[in-house]
């Protein structure tokens, strides 16, 4: 005779008989995959961007979890930061505005440059990891009680789980009066100061934890770095719903227009302009052809006729105090490339000698390919060629085994699949200067590459470039370092 056994996870309630439990559990573990279906592209697109972060079966384990805070989101957990429905399951709209905007205070960055039916196609693709991941939990737990589910079952109840319903309502609008930013602030002070400080810094509350066991801590507005946007309804979603899985709760309030006024006050304590220097958003970066030889000198005069770009950088392992962004120029002369990277960096690290001697350091990374996987260091098919320099190597050049002013050459094929030599000549050239507080550096190359592995940089080419930074004040080695996302490298004729 069936037992019936009801317990509660989110919003679904959940149905369990007895028998046979293991047996199945096995064959709902595989993710399915379409065969031959209509989202064999998402799929694909998943494997190549998503994968090496969030993992094949989007469990958060991808081989580049183990580098990432925070730590990737674990789809199977049913649980994600920004929704906007009253079931807190996340909606197309919720997902796609996720890969749209990224999620700025993490590694995960805008995919904004995708067309809307790839990100169409990989909403889908996650939602289906969401719902195959909560089948296989729903069944280990069923299983460890000893009792029955059947696959169908738990397919029917994940896919509920998943099921957003209706937006959550919103109340009154946006409050700008000063009178009316008052009364946010009272409201602020009442609801939020514990975590976020009276001033909104995250002074109150250094250590949390989400429901998964990682650590977080609360977010400081005037950063102006925010997860789901900026926007007044954007904030107000995060106070009246919460961020499911971590510990930012739904708020309650007497008045339905306090919400609207105290998102106005969270509004009112960004910096001006804090917020466009912690968006990836992916670019075009002309290299200007110039008369003459290119600048070798990194406070050459010359450069400062070069039009900059700011570059937000993102630390794979999120910190407040963080080197946020480079300024990219980029010259050639026909026949050498040279680029300038400047960013603010307080204290001059080059020594490696000591217990916690950690040197500054910057690198670029280069693909032919016109959409390289993400953070993936290349893959066997899509090679990437990295110019690597280190402060240490100017005073210290035996340490890196070359001479000084020269630059470290690696060709990547994936995690734990590089190959480093040491650039003869003049064929990979850098230079740094550190003066109050800011870092200067060239790099310089032959526009023609030395060898196959190498890319080619000739005028009228196109490539793709990402940039690396480590302090070394803050123990950036390896794999801990801020990054960029991919940028689009234009080398005019």
């Amino acid at each position: 005779m069936k037992q019936r056994h009801l317990f509660q996870r989110g919003f679904a309630v959940w149905i369990l008989s007895s028998a046979g439990a293991a047996a199945r559990r096995a064959a709902a573990a595989a993710a399915p995959r379409p065969d031959g279906g209509a989202n064999d592209r998402g799929y694909l697109l998943y494997a190549q961007n998503c994968s090496v972060c969030h993992g094949e079966r989007g469990r958060g384990d991808g081989p580049a979890a183990h580098l990432l805070s925070p730590k990737p989101r674990d789809f199977g957990s049913g649980r994600f930061r920004i929704v906007s429905t009253a079931t807190r399951a996340p909606s197309v709209t919720d997902l796609m505005g996720t890969l749209r905007r990224g999620m700025p205070g993490s590694a995960m960055p805008s995919w904004n440059h995708l067309e809307d039916e790839d990100l169409f196609a990989l909403v889908e693709v996650v939602r289906e990891l969401a719902v195959n991941g909560i089948v296989v939990d729903l069944q280990r737990e069923a299983d460890r009680k000893g009792q029955d589910l059947t696959p169908e079952q738990a397919r029917e109840i994940a896919l509920t789980e998943m099921d957003p319903g209706i937006d959550f309502e919103l109340p009154h609008p946006r409050f700008r009066s000063t009178v009316g930013l008052e009364r946010g602030r009272r409201l602020f002070l009442r609801h939020c100061a514990d975590c976020h400080g009276r001033e909104g810094r995250a002074s109150s509350v250094r250590r949390q934890w989400n429901e998964d066991g990682t650590e977080t801590r609360p977010r400081d507005f005037t950063a102006g770095i925010f997860k789901g946007g900026s926007g007044h309804d954007a904030l107000l979603r995060r106070i009246l719903i919460g961020m499911p899985g971590s510990p930012m709760p739904a708020g309650v309030f007497e008045r339905d227009e306090d919400a609207s006024y105290l998102a106005s006050y969270v509004a009112s304590l960004v910096r001006p302009g804090n917020e466009a220097r912690s968006v990836q958003t992916r670019r075009s970066l002309p290299v200007r052809r110039v008369e003459g030889a290119v600048p070798l000198a990194p406070d050459a005069a010359e450069w400062d006729a070069v039009p900059a770009e700011f570059l937000p950088l993102m630390p794979l392992w999120w910190r407040q105090d963080r080197v946020e962004g480079v300024l990219w120029r980029a010259v050639h002369d026909g026949g050498r490339l040279a680029i300038r990277l400047s960013w603010e960096d307080r204290y001059e690290d080059r020594s490696v000698l000591s217990a916690r001697g950690y040197s500054d350091a910057a690198a670029l990374q280069f693909s032919a390919a016109p959409d390289p996987p993400l953070l993936a260091m290349g893959t066997a098919e899509q090679p990437v060629s990295i110019w690597h320099w280190k402060a240490a190597w100017e005073i210290w050049p035996r340490i890196g085994g070359g001479v000084p002013h020269v630059a470290e050459k690696l060709h990547a094929r994936g995690f734990g699949v590089m190959e480093a030599t040491t650039s003869g000549g003049d064929e990979i050239y850098a230079k740094g200067s550190w003066a109050a507080g800011y870092w200067d550096l060239v790099f310089v190359r032959d526009l023609r590459a030395a060898d196959a592995e190498s890319i080619e940089l000739a005028p009228g080419s196109n490539a793709c470039v990402g940039v690396a930074v480590w302090d070394g004040f803050a123990g950036d080695r390896n794999g801990q370092k801020s990054v960029t996302i991919w940028h689009d490298l234009l080398i005019e004729r």
